[in-house]
């Protein structure tokens, strides 16, 4: 008998050095046969059940744990591998009650007590997780587990701080642990130290280049810091990972947006939806789009589709007012958010309050929002790069409005010098010197003309904040006339160019190369999608300002077409400029010395454009409309080949959705306040004086 009994430890010994070496399936049959042979040795049943459990065999485990705690219940490992089962299983309660027995049997099991933080974790006793995490990586102290499970469970109930010194542990104990360096990342963001995760994100990228979840992060961080081409760059490098991310197709969607490339924005925002129906933040970014597309309808078909999913989400709720703000609809706007303004600072959405902000500026109640977006000012550091810029923007607006101007210029100020750009001077006027070389008088008299004809163009152009929305709005009165706001279609034909038909050469380079089937090919493009626009009106306008540098191409594609070439004081538009965030398309305006070189540069573009073209031409004065508003109406009116209709002195009841941010002022009559503004502000503008020279 007692030669039985040493047998079966030497073989138990055995099977045991089996399972240290990692021959798993060798030691189960060890097990099974003694199991056979003395099948009452609760050890047997035990080691058989824990392997099996090893191999992913959890309901045979579970009956042979089952049998060894029926036969010994002084077994502790027993009871942890059966714990492990319900937890798994999703039976958290008797994985709790398995742990504890495990732990009365030996308190000193630390894989027991880190099993058994995930357990109350697991339960919501998220105060029990952290003591059984402590307590484990006090019995494992070679361990890093415990230490990355207290960092999670502490960003978990929001304590980055604690979450962050959790994984300097773990990173002191193994210093290329990728997890710790993420989660590390992860709460720096947290806390608001961009800098610091963009840090962490890059290191846990490096250790392991397929982390998809760092890339996508690293790229969210990049973006708090308003470093778009950087964030860019990771959102893609997290695509290349995994294509089918719908954190990082929504993340690449945004950092396009505001590098001023929403046209390619659209096609990935739906493809997020496509992966991620419930995806509410992709619905209000697609929303926002297409409000600056001139698509109010289907923006508001996204934004009623995350209502479904959150009624109560104030972004969503913002966003609703913005696209009725636009429309036209101030009060009705104004009366579904003014129930969430609140100027504490707990309750304070930073979106609402800033659409909030913008909608009391344009009813000249100024003073209802400043409160709570001072508050949000003076927390600035909680706040993202993006959510302090609209912050100064917001707020120096409606110090403008209440005539406190030296707040406003402090906050415009502290806006525009969040935008970091790398748009230089030189760089603009050498590319104005090759437009001017390649459209020389020669080129223009002996180039192609399309045979196709057309005078529904109307382009309205200058420079942005020189009049264009007003003037559209004027012309968009007529009955004739379909206001078709600012259209990219002429920019995408012409950023189309080089590779389609150029032979690599950028524009205008590539212009000489262009016969008249291909301009053919361009005119109907464009004209087509006025077509689809407006199919019975006699003419539509496209009030894109930059189109301004396309004057000569233009002329070529439609011949027949009109162009309004919108001016103001130099000053006055350079500063409206300087006081309205373009999210990235006008990179000059953020910089008073830079706006002032942009400036000449475009005004010596334009009078090349009349030394050398043929289309007809009209100046429209802001000034001029202000102080003789029918005059410079009928004369707009009879420029564009119309008959005169009193409606257009009406432009203000004109009911239509404007994109611009100048949808406020063509709400109201003509009015006088935006002339020589720039005198309110004659302190500041010292570079933009200079530069202007």
């Amino acid at each position: 008998m007692n030669m039985q009994a040493g047998d079966i430890n030497e073989r138990l010994d055995g099977a045991y050095g089996l399972v240290e070496s990692g021959h798993l399936v060798e030691a189960l049959s060890v097990f099974e046969q003694l199991c056979r042979e003395d099948a009452g040795n609760a050890e047997a049943w035990m080691m058989r059940g824990s392997v099996n459990f090893e191999l992913g065999n959890t309901d045979d485990a579970f009956t042979q744990l089952t049998r060894a705690a029926e036969l010994d219940s002084s077994l502790p490992e027993s009871f942890y591998y059966l714990a492990r089962i319900h937890q798994q299983r999703g039976n958290q309660e008797q994985a709790l009650s398995c742990i504890e027995k495990t732990l009365t049997l030996d308190p000193e099991y630390g894989e027991a007590m880190l099993l058994s933080g995930a357990i109350h974790g697991a339960l919501g006793q998220l105060e029990s997780a952290e003591q059984c995490y402590r307590k484990a990586a006090d019995l494992l102290p070679g361990s890093t587990e415990a230490w990355i499970m207290l960092g999670r469970l502490n960003a978990q109930v929001n304590e980055p701080a604690r979450s962050a010194e959790a994984y300097r542990t773990v990173l002191s104990l193994q210093p290329d642990s990728e997890e710790a360096c993420y989660g590390l990342g992860f709460a720096s963001y947290m806390q608001g130290q961009h800098e610091d995760a963009v840090k962490h994100f890059s290191r846990a990228l490096d250790l392991n280049p397929g982390y998809a979840e760092a890339a996508n992060s690293l790229g969210t961080a990049h973006q708090a810091l308003g470093k778009y081409t950087e964030a860019l760059e990771a959102f893609q490098r997290a695509l290349d990972i995994n294509p089918e991310s719908a954190e990082a197709l929504f993340g690449k969607a945004r950092a396009l947006i505001e590098l001023s490339r929403p046209q390619e924005a659209v096609p990935l925002l739906q493809q997020a939806l496509l992966v991620k129906p419930d995806y509410l933040q992709a619905y209000t970014s697609l929303a926002a789009v297409l409000m600056a597309f001139d698509e109010p309808d289907k923006a508001m078909q996204c934004c009623h589709k995350a209502l479904e999913l959150q009624p109560d989400n104030v972004d969503v709720i913002a966003l609703i007012a913005r696209v009725e703000a636009q429309a036209g609809k101030l009060e009705q706007a104004y009366q579904r958010l003014k129930p969430h303004i609140s100027a504490d600072l707990e309750r304070i959405d930073v979106n609402l309050t800033i659409t909030y902000g913008t909608i009391c500026r344009s009813m000249n109640r100024p003073e209802e929002a400043i409160d709570a977006l001072e508050a949000l000012r003076a927390n600035g550091h909680l706040l993202s790069a993006d959510s302090r810029r609209n912050v100064f923007f917001c707020l120096g607006s409606l110090h403008d409005k209440m005539r406190d101007f030296d707040k406003a210029f402090d906050n415009y100020k502290s806006g525009n010098e969040l935008r970091a750009t790398d748009w230089n001077p030189l760089v603009n006027c050498s590319q104005v010197d090759a437009i001017i070389e390649v459209f020389s008088k020669t080129f223009l008299d002996t180039a192609p003309r399309v045979g196709i004809r057309s005078d529904k163009p109307v382009f309205v152009l200058g420079m942005p904040r020189s009049g264009t929305t007003l003037v559209e709005q004027v012309l968009a009165s007529h009955p004739a006339v379909f206001g078709a706001g600012e259209l990219h279609d002429l920019y995408n034909l012409v950023a189309g160019l080089p590779a389609s038909h150029g032979m690599g050469l950028g524009y205008p380079q590539c212009m000489p190369r262009l016969d008249e089937n291909v301009l053919g090919g361009l005119a109907r493009t464009y004209l087509a999608r006025l077509g689809e626009l407006a199919p019975d009106a006699a003419r539509v306008t496209d009030k894109m300002p930059g189109n301004f540098s396309f004057l000569g191409l233009i002329e070529l594609l439609f011949p027949d077409a009109r162009v309004v070439h919108c001016v103001r004081d130099p000053l006055d538009t350079c500063l409206s400029c300087y006081f309205q965030d373009f999210a990235m398309s006008q990179p000059y305006s953020y910089d008073l010395a830079n706006l002032g070189a942009f400036y000449r540069d475009y005004e010596r573009l334009m009078e090349h454009w009349k030394t050398v073209l043929t289309i007809p031409m009209l100046d429209v004065s802001y000034e001029e409309m202000i102080s003789d508003q029918e005059a410079v109406s009928r004369r707009l009116i009879e420029f564009c080949g119309l008959e005169w209709d009193d409606d257009c002195l009406q432009f203000h009841t004109t009911e239509r959705f404007v994109a611009t941010s100048s949808y406020d002022q063509v709400r109201q009559p003509i009015y006088s306040s935006s002339v020589r503004r720039w005198e309110k502000y004659e302190a500041y503008i010292g570079p933009l004086r200079e530069a202007l020279r």
